[in-house]
């Protein structure tokens, strides 16, 4: 079971969350969009450290445009893939574990 929502949540990302998975095809499984997701946090990651690997905050600005469009789209995949879920009725206890640990 999902946490409750946060009031930002209520006012903006769940409609938006829901938009954006009327987009998934109905074959797309839930735990492929939550595991591009953590693609998506690896990949912020290893700009982070590749490109400053002290992070001293030396990066050039297309770096954190890079690390922050990775954050919202981590952020959108990881809202959405319980949508998905539920609109496909293809919710496991797998699923949960991987959302939610």
């Amino acid at each position: 079971v999902a946490p409750p929502l946060s009031l930002f949540e209520k006012l903006f990302l769940d409609s938006f969350w829901n938009a954006v998975a009327q987009f998934y095809p109905s074959w797309l499984a839930p735990n492929l969009i939550t595991v591009v997701g953590f693609l998506f946090v690896i990949a912020a990651t290893a700009c982070a450290y590749i490109f400053a690997p002290t992070l001293d905050g030396s990066l050039k600005p297309e770096h954190y445009y890079f690390i922050a469009l990775c954050i919202f789209l981590y952020q959108t995949l990881d809202g959405t893939d319980g949508k998905q879920a539920r609109r496909t009725k293809s919710g496991s206890a797998l699923g949960e574990i991987m959302d939610h640990g």
